[in-house]
């Protein structure tokens, strides 16, 4: 759960190190790869400013990233929502995503058999 800035700087780093920029300019600006990595900083911030929202800066940026958090999921046709993963999130395929919100923490492998597999603790 993030709820100081440190923690939103340290999970925001362990999801770049676990994916980063693609280090094709164009795929950073219209490429999946590079949209990923922008509504991943956007699930954190969200995260972020709803775990902390005790004045009206925090709620009106909690609006905003969830905003850009649901114009991201509706590109994807994802539903991931806030406070369900850990740090060093990994996203192979942005598209058909969904998770449970009442899950702690969700686990997605990809099986021998090339078929999803997905699981909630």
């Amino acid at each position: 759960m993030i709820v100081t800035k440190s923690d939103l700087r340290e999970y925001i780093r362990e999801d770049q190190r676990m994916q980063p920029w693609p280090s094709n300019p164009l795929k950073r600006i219209i490429g999946a790869g590079g949209a990923m990595v922008r509504w991943k900083v956007y699930l954190r911030k969200c995260e972020y400013h709803h775990n902390v929202s005790q004045n009206l800066y925090h709620r009106l940026a909690y609006i905003w990233y969830l905003f850009l958090l649901k114009k991201y999921e509706r590109r994807f046709c994802s539903e991931i929502p806030i406070n369900v993963f850990g740090k060093g999130l990994l996203i192979w395929h942005p598209e058909r995503i969904i998770v449970n919100p009442e899950s702690t923490s969700a686990i997605i492998a990809l099986c021998p058999a090339r078929c999803h597999c997905a699981g909630a603790r």
